[in-house]
């Protein structure tokens, strides 16, 4: 689902022959592909990562090791963080070929190597496959709470280079204080949690670890969702200069349909609340599969989505809006 939308929109918007900082063509179109395929990987295995953790460290009981449950979900929190960083470090030569405005053969070793010595950019995402590395490779030996909550503080710390750099790159009426780069590490966090956490407790875990994990979660689910939707207005607020844009622009278009996902994940989180938890408790775990499913497909979707958004120039400063002014009330996940 996600890959689908994810094509089906950087088609649309034209994402895939443009370089989203500058708006220019790209020289290789392949680099195109390339940024936003490493991107959607990236995104998928990092919030099953962050949830994996979220669930063995937080979510089921443990005194000084992790619970059989919690064992299961950190074996998985090493796989996904081995793509996580995989797909970071396939994205560096594509990085660098859209900094150098040139191909994907001009991506050497020797340009690789500089990139990542000598350019922020290749800096942050050089952090990135190193800190989610060293996730992969803790998680195979790690069994302890502690240690299981300091691996998700370092996969939490892995999302932060590339949003710094994204806000360090933005000059003039674009630059963002403190409050703003604090808000997108809060919507970053709150979207790996609550997505990976669900396809945790979904895929992974059984009996009464799990239905204890699934009401601790159901618990802390309504602040991730206050997370997610308060810290996305605020980024759409900035990057959007007037609420019209939301309509005559590919950015604001789809801001909007994300904000709609959003509609629709929390529709399907009070149906697990009032539909699939009391279900859940009284035995029947196939209501929670099936409305956890239909949540895990929208949030594909949205991911999707997010990698298009990602992929889409901002609107121009002066670009003019083609509908009146309205309070622009928008989020991302």
């Amino acid at each position: 689902m996600a890959v689908l939308v994810g094509v089906a929109a950087v088609l649309a918007v034209g994402a895939v022959m443009t370089v989203p900082s500058t708006g220019h063509p790209t020289p290789d179109i392949r680099v195109g592909w390339v940024l936003p395929a490493s991107r959607l990987v990236s995104d998928v295995s990092g919030a099953v990562t962050v949830g994996c953790l979220v669930a063995a460290g937080l979510l089921v009981p443990g005194a000084r090791f992790v619970s059989p449950a919690g064992y299961q979900w950190l074996r998985a929190a090493t796989w996904s963080a081995a793509f996580w960083a995989l797909a970071g470090a396939l994205a560096l030569p594509g990085l660098l070929a859209e900094f150098l405005d040139s191909g994907l053969g001009q991506a050497s070793p020797v340009a690789l190597f500089s990139f990542v010595r000598d350019v922020p950019e290749g800096r942050a995402q050089a952090a990135v496959v190193l800190l989610t590395g060293l996730v992969a490779v803790a998680s195979r030996t790690v069994l302890t709470m502690a240690g299981t909550r300091a691996m998700l503080l370092v996969s939490l710390l892995a999302t932060v280079p590339p949003a710094v750099i994204e806000y360090l790159e933005d000059d003039g009426s674009r630059v963002l204080n403190v409050a703003a780069l604090v808000g997108m590490m809060l919507h970053i966090a709150g979207a790996l949690a609550w997505s990976g956490a669900l396809v945790a407790l979904l895929l992974l875990g059984s009996g009464p670890e799990r239905t204890l994990a699934v009401r601790r979660f159901s618990r802390v689910a309504p602040l991730l969702v206050l997370a997610v939707g308060v810290s996305g207005l605020l980024s759409a607020a900035v990057v959007l200069e007037a609420p019209g844009q939301l309509l005559s622009t590919d950015f604001g278009r789809l801001v909007l349909l994300k904000a709609l996902a959003l509609g629709g994940l929390v529709t399907v989180g009070w149906w697990h609340r009032h539909r699939s938890l009391p279900a859940l408790d009284a035995g029947d775990r196939w209501v929670f599969r099936r409305v956890a499913w239909v949540e895990l497909m929208i949030f594909a979707a949205t991911m999707g989505l997010a990698v298009a958004l990602s992929r889409t120039p901002a609107p121009d400063v002066d670009e003019p809006s083609a509908v009146g002014a309205a309070s622009v009330v928008v989020t991302a996940v």
